[in-house]
């Protein structure tokens, strides 16, 4: 399709892209193979080991693999040298804790700090590391919690209709058509909520819709509105003045 054409370039340099896709897919499968073997070895030195390299796959979508062999590590018993086993035990932890903060699992990963933080064999035998450790895992955890309840009011709560109105009504500003604007901006106020600024502004324009055609009982009505739900709003004094020569 592409060939003697302006794309043709292009076209090459996507097989190109799709190829090394392909091949990297096929050699994280053999890494995956490798890992399994290692894992299901019951020799807890593969095993460990496996565990330490956990976080070659953490952009691969393997969470709930890396999640239970980790798991499976920190119940077993390890009776080789203690800082060896303390490493390791903290590694297991970070690849859970990282492992659920990329599902989106605030909870068991609140869970999975708590038994951090009542692991005997690290308490007993813990450095300045445990600390760190841990201060790291509390912010990971209100970073994710905070990340994600902007994620659900901005996405998975968020009406889309919203962005649809607020388009039309700028389109309808710019174009000078006041009737259309006044519609979209009046839906806005009247129906949804916002969790900012938003509101206030689209009132404001609002305001100047009525303004431009006229309509100075809804203007004032819109203006008193604007004052009684945002006291301290930066557009009444500027309302306040386009009233006062307006007509009664």
């Amino acid at each position: 399709i592409c060939e003697n054409t302006d794309y043709e370039e292009n076209a090459y340099k996507l097989e190109e892209r799709i190829a090394d896709f392909d091949e990297e897919k096929e050699k994280h499968q053999e890494k995956l193979e490798k890992i399994k073997k290692e894992l299901e070895s019951n020799d807890i030195k593969q095993i460990s080991h496996a565990v330490q390299w956990f976080r070659l796959m953490r952009d691969k979508n393997e969470e709930d693999f890396i999640i239970k062999w980790s798991k499976y590590y920190l119940n077993l018993e390890d009776k080789r040298e203690l800082e060896k086993v303390y490493a390791i035990r903290l590694k297991a932890y970070e690849n859970i804790i990282e492992a659920l903060d990329r599902k989106g699992d605030f909870r068991e990963m609140k869970k999975t700090i708590d038994l951090f933080n009542e692991d005997t064999f690290l308490i007993k035998n813990k450095d300045r590391e445990f600390g760190q450790q841990n201060r790291a895992f509390k912010s990971s955890l209100r970073k994710g919690l905070k990340d994600y309840k902007t994620f659900e009011d901005e996405v998975l709560n968020h009406n889309l209709k919203i962005d649809v109105l607020i388009g039309d009504a700028k389109a309808y500003h710019e174009n000078y058509q006041f009737y259309d604007e006044i519609s979209s901006r009046k839906e806005l106020v009247e129906k949804y909520n916002f969790k900012n600024t938003e509101k206030e502004l689209q009132y404001y324009f609002l305001f100047l819709a009525y303004s431009k055609v006229g309509l100075f009982d809804s203007m004032r009505r819109t203006a008193e509105q604007l004052k009684k739900e945002y006291p301290n709003s930066a557009y009444i004094e500027t309302m306040n003045t386009l009233l006062t020569y307006s007509p009664k």
